[in-house]
């Protein structure tokens, strides 16, 4: 299992997979799948992982709305949108090399991508659903966390 998503209900969980070009829908409380929902088409030539740990796509994230799901296609540079709960394909966006995961800002308005292949962080605009700038990291970034600082006194 790559990174998973949880409703704030707590009833349905999105989750990546080893050897997945998508991410399975499954029910919490029966610990079923109820459907796997297949990544847009790689680009020819595309080769999959041979080694441990099979890594094709991995960030996977709900907006805390709870209404747009956002999924990294790592192997292929692109973070795809889909609208909660119908998983309609709204938009493919392509991001930096081996996009990794993914934090919505407080408001939704905003996503960031770690891109550790090309050492940098994208900046989604949500309403727009395409990339507004892209920022040098360095030092193969992966996990990102957004936390709100107050004010000093």
């Amino acid at each position: 299992m790559r990174p998973f998503a949880i409703t704030a209900d707590q009833k349905t969980m999105y989750v990546q997979r080893s050897r997945l070009h998508g991410f399975d829908v499954v029910d919490i409380a029966s610990q079923k799948v109820l459907r796997t929902v297949d990544l847009p088409a790689l680009p020819p030539g595309t080769k999959l992982p041979q080694f441990l740990p099979h890594t094709v796509d991995h960030g996977i994230a709900l907006s805390h709305d709870g209404k747009l799901l956002l999924a990294n296609g790592s192997i292929a540079n692109y973070v795809v949108a889909y609208s909660v709960p119908d998983l309609t394909l709204k938009a493919i966006i392509p991001v930096g090399k081996d996009p990794n995961w993914i934090a919505f800002s407080r408001n939704d308005k905003t996503a960031f991508i770690s891109n550790r292949g090309s050492d940098e962080l994208s900046v989604i605009s949500i309403p727009d659903l395409k990339e507004i700038k892209r920022l040098k990291t360095g030092g193969y970034p992966q996990r990102i966390h957004l936390v709100s600082v107050p004010d000093g006194p």
